[in-house]
């Protein structure tokens, strides 16, 4: 990772409570900063939440035939972070609002 990077935060987690898919938008602020020995890494971000209405849901991933192969969703219990290819991204930022 570096910084400029687009960064997209997908939310997952009970069904009951969280809408699955994309909560957020941003890109990689600097660079990644080492934890203590054996620790993790930090990543600083310059992201933002979408609201609520702006959200892309899972569903949504599946049904765009240009999302429908994304990492997130051929393995859903795959690690962090995941990706999208560059034509993935693509076809996410023509659903995502302005700015």
């Amino acid at each position: 990772m570096r910084a400029g990077q687009p960064v997209v935060l997908w939310a997952s987690g009970s069904r009951g409570r969280l809408a699955y898919g994309v909560w957020g938008v941003g890109s990689v602020a600097a660079r990644a900063v080492p934890g203590e020995p054996g620790g993790a890494w930090t990543v600083p971000l310059d992201l933002t939440v979408l609201d609520e209405a702006h959200r892309i849901p899972r569903e949504f991933f599946r049904a765009d035939v240009r999302l429908a192969g994304a990492e997130v969703l051929r393995q859903p219990q795959g690690a962090n972070p995941s990706f999208l290819t560059a034509a993935e991204f693509a076809a996410l930022r023509e659903h995502l609002p302005p700015g």
